[in-house]
């Protein structure tokens, strides 16, 4: 049930103001639960490192660490 909560709130898109929203991951990868939040934290920590990045590359980043 809290992981459930967890994952609603990783797809919201205020929580995650990033070019790319958890849910086009989800749907992209089929991934979901405990490995989109694990993802969508590296995701986040690399937009902050890299905020001029766009969409497309976070996407040739997310590859990269699948």
């Amino acid at each position: 049930m809290l992981r459930k909560q967890y994952e609603i709130i990783v797809l919201a898109v205020d929580i995650y103001p990033l070019p790319i929203l958890g849910k086009e991951v989800s749907e992209k990868y089929g991934i979901s639960g405990k490995q989109l939040e694990i993802i969508m934290k590296k995701v986040k920590d690399y937009y902050n490192n890299h905020p001029n990045i766009e969409k497309e590359e976070l996407m040739f980043y997310i590859e990269s660490i699948l």
